[in-house]
């Protein structure tokens, strides 16, 4: 009998599900971003999968998929389960490995390898090409000698440090599910980086993020290990690389040597210039500016678009904004999968002038993202700003007795940006203009039944119109007028 063989997305929907402990089809369609054809087959090829292997069972219970009791036997020997026929996307990631760790791919050796075509090869070759025309990089075909990855050595560097980084975070060398859809991956990773060396770079890696106290999350946990990979490589290589038109912030050099052993700094060699850069930006920055877009700029945008440099603790800010802003452009430069859960209905919000702000900024500034990355600022941005900007409501109504105006403050007075409502009669607004129109006190006025004030200029102040009908019969989206965009 024919066994069951995993795929690159059936990996990603097992993890979604171990991540958040069920599924709908809903939300695996929403995550990935393919039709609920696909996952299906997906989802029935997991169930078989882990079923024959007695790996776990997955279940279906109404709408919910979920594994029994959420666990998974993870610990199995993967060469018993390993894929034979690599998908264009592991494909590609096994090519890329070869090129940075052993500088050079040959054509039909590859196509040996992957037991493909070279029609096929040629297919895949071509996705790379355009694939790192984004870091400005291209491939170079030298007669004999094989294809190279050519472009400015800094870049060359930087892109293969990145590139390692991504693997790491999806557990190219850790997870026996990713070992399976691509046991070539880890095998030749075993052959430049052995298991005691490994041991000894996490060790080293662990070392140094604890020494320096850095705690900015997994990617630059793994983008430190990742460096730490390429310099030992690299030093095994004798090749020592200095990059002309980088100078790190701050020289630690000493700093960095000062607490290696002698077996730690035979590990790493001479080349110490990216640690060094490393550490001073995480250390006197909170951050790494080693993508190629502008940080200070983009922070200096989002702080004068939302109005943040009137909030405490704004350097605090400025870096949870850089860590977001860094590990999305990574994640999506790279193409890791997200596992994280959203529902259709929240895609409203994409709609909305804080949302379409913050990807206008995005793109000005070259940050590739998805839905939910926009949908997860939205909501930081908000409740950043929420508290800052609860306002005091003059509610103005035509006549006396204000019990429209009663009405409407009844229905809003508990909104999450309104702080107080006050009444008042249009003819005492007027009459007592200077007043209120001087007093700070107020930043909306609502006027109702009074169209004819559309015509006045209230510099500094919102102003909403609303017609006394349509709040009684109840048509008016209230929550949507007095929101944190519209305010």
């Amino acid at each position: 009998m024919e066994r069951t063989e995993l795929k690159s997305l059936d990996v990603d929907v097992i993890n979604f599900i171990l991540q958040n402990n069920t599924a709908t089809i809903e939300d695996l369609c929403n995550c990935f971003e393919v039709s609920q054809v696909n996952i299906r087959n997906v989802l029935a090829r997991v169930e078989e999968f882990v079923r024959e292997n007695n790996l776990g069972i997955l279940i279906k219970e109404n709408t919910d998929y979920f594994f029994e009791n959420n666990i998974l036997n993870l610990d199995f020997d993967y060469t018993k389960y390993q894929t034979q026929n690599i998908e264009k996307r592991e494909r590609i990631v096994y090519i890329f490995f070869k090129l940075i760790f052993e500088k050079s791919i040959n054509l039909s050796k590859i196509s040996r390898e992957l037991d493909i075509s070279r029609v096929t090869l040629n297919g895949d070759i071509d996705t790379i090409k355009e694939y790192i025309k984004k870091f400005d990089l291209k491939l170079l075909s030298v007669q004999w000698k094989g294809i190279f990855l050519e472009g400015d050595p800094y870049k060359l560097e930087k892109f293969s440090i990145l590139f390692l980084t991504s693997l790491f975070l999806q557990g190219y060398f850790t997870s026996n599910l990713k070992k399976v859809v691509n046991p070539l991956v880890f095998k030749h990773y075993r052959r430049f980086i052995d298991e005691e060396t490994d041991q000894k770079i996490t060790a080293l890696t662990n070392k140094f993020y604890n020494y320096f106290n850095i705690q900015l999350g997994s990617n630059y946990y793994y983008m430190l290990k990742a460096l730490i990979v390429f310099i030992h490589h690299e030093s095994k290589q004798e090749k020592t690389y200095k990059p002309s038109n980088y100078k790190p912030a701050v020289d630690m050099t000493e700093t960095i040597y000062g607490i290696l052993t002698e077996d730690e700094k035979e590990l790493l060699g001479d080349n110490t210039l990216f640690l060094t850069a490393y550490f001073s930006q995480c250390v006197y920055e909170k951050y790494i500016p080693i993508y190629s877009f502008d940080m200070k700029g983009l922070l200096k945008e989002f702080f004068s678009t939302f109005n943040l440099q009137k909030l405490e603790n704004t350097h605090e800010i400025a870096n949870e904004l850089a860590v977001f802003v860094n590990n999305t452009y990574f994640q999506n430069k790279f193409l890791i999968p997200a596992y994280t859960k959203y529902s259709a209905e929240i895609e409203e919000k994409l709609n909305r002038k804080t949302s379409k702000a913050i990807m206008s900024l995005f793109d000005k500034y070259g940050i590739p993202y998805r839905k939910l990355d926009i949908i997860f600022m939205y909501h930081y941005i908000k409740e950043l700003v929420t508290d800052s900007r609860k306002q005091n409501v003059l509610i103005i109504g035509n006549g006396s007795l204000n019990w429209k105006s009663k009405m409407l403050r009844n229905k809003i007075i508990n909104f999450e940006i309104i702080n107080d409502v006050d009444l008042i009669s249009y003819f005492n607004f007027k009459f007592y203009f200077e007043k209120y129109y001087n007093e700070e006190k107020y930043k909306t006025y609502v006027f109702i039944d009074i169209p004819y004030e559309k015509s006045n200029n209230y510099e500094n102040k919102n102003c909403i119109f609303i017609n006394s009908y349509d709040l009684m019969i109840g048509t008016l989206d209230l929550h949507e007028m007095f929101s944190f965009d519209n305010l």
